[in-house]
């Protein structure tokens, strides 16, 4: 009798309906939130005041873009399509996708509304075609772990190197501010 978690053989191929329930959940507040944020009559920055917009800035906010990027990994480690070439193709889709849910979303109408008012704004103009978000950082995600598989990297350089761009991120925000 075998004593070991991992087992050499493929175990349960069929579809994972707590994977696809992990999926869902991210995809569902992060569209719930938005839809919020962009018909709400209030600051949405500010603190929130009923017990609804507890729940939904928590479950939205620090539990929602972690789940999606858990969900995302396991999907990376059980899929067929895993090879560094279809990382790298994902990756570009979802990238390149955020842009253009940028465009669609916020950016073509508002520009347009703006310049027809008499209101445009460079900055406001360059925000909503150029913000990322985690479409952008997934789509990144992705690439990175393509050329990480190409290159075969050991998990303990990986580590090593994921490290040091979570440094390099803070100490960029902190030279922005």
């Amino acid at each position: 009798m075998q004593n070991s978690l991992i087992s050499g053989e493929k175990v349960n191929c069929s579809r994972q309906s707590e994977m696809d329930l992990l999926k869902a959940y991210p995809i569902l507040f992060m569209v719930i939130i938005h839809v919020y944020e962009n018909l709400s009559i209030g600051r949405i920055d500010a603190t929130p005041h009923t017990w609804m917009e507890h729940i939904l800035q928590f479950l939205a906010g620090p539990a929602t873009a972690p789940a999606f990027m858990f969900a995302m990994g396991v999907g990376i480690v059980y899929s067929r399509k895993s090879t560094p070439e279809d990382l790298l193709k994902r990756g570009l889709k979802l990238y390149l996708g955020g842009y253009i849910l940028n465009a669609v979303r916020s950016g073509i109408l508002t520009t347009i509304g703006t310049t027809l008012t008499g209101c445009f704004d460079p900055e406001l103009t360059k925000y909503l075609f150029l913000n990322g978000d985690i479409f952008h950082f997934s789509g990144l995600a992705l690439m990175l772990s393509a050329v990480f598989l190409q290159v075969k990297l050991q998990p303990i350089a990986i580590a090593g190197i994921s490290l040091l761009m979570q440094q390099a991120g803070d100490a960029l925000l902190i030279c922005r501010s």
